[in-house]
């Protein structure tokens, strides 16, 4: 029904009024989930290169008007915790 309305309301407005904003996450690194231990071992390390670049992220919020252009800043939210 949503999608029906908008479909019949959008042509009533120019292009550079009908927007859309769309939020994704960038994390610094990704660890691997994969470990090579010799069988029977109790424990097995990891490494990465920063503790904190595996807990914690971007996240940006573009807005492109139809017309595919892009709307004022993008808003960056840095540094939040997974």
């Amino acid at each position: 029904m949503f999608v029906k309305k908008a479909q019949e309301a959008i042509p009533q407005f120019k292009t550079t009024h009908v927007l859309n904003a769309d939020q994704s996450s960038f994390g610094y690194e990704v660890p691997s989930t994969r470990t090579l231990s010799i069988m029977g071992e109790k424990i097995t390390f990891g490494q990465v290169n920063s503790r904190s670049a595996v807990t914690h992220s971007h996240t940006i919020m573009p807005i492109l008007s139809m017309n595919s252009k892009l709307v004022g800043p993008v808003f960056i939210r840095s540094q939040e915790p997974w």
